[in-house]
């Protein structure tokens, strides 16, 4: 079986170390055969809201393709975590 797709793909704006370049993204994907896919940078609290807004800027300066869409991973927290998560920021 040949996979042509992928919805889960972080950019370097993701929060969790990823370091592909949105520009990058295209190359490689053809190069690994992928046609369709998604950026899905994370947002776990209020706190990656900024670096969900550079990614979207960033898909919007890059692509113009109706085969690849911008999405997120949305991540359930505790209270305790949105608590650390803003005391940290």
């Amino acid at each position: 079986m040949t996979l042509t797709s992928d919805w889960h793909i972080h950019s370097h704006n993701s929060c969790d170390g990823a370091a592909l370049a949105l520009a990058d993204l295209a190359a490689e994907a053809a190069a690994a055969g992928i046609v369709d896919y998604g950026v899905t940078d994370h947002l776990h609290t209020p706190v990656n809201l900024p670096d969900l807004y550079a990614s979207r800027r960033e898909f919007d300066a890059t692509f113009d393709s109706p085969r690849i869409h911008f999405g997120v991973e949305a991540s359930c927290v505790s209270q305790w975590e949105l608590d650390e998560s803003e005391r940290d920021a």
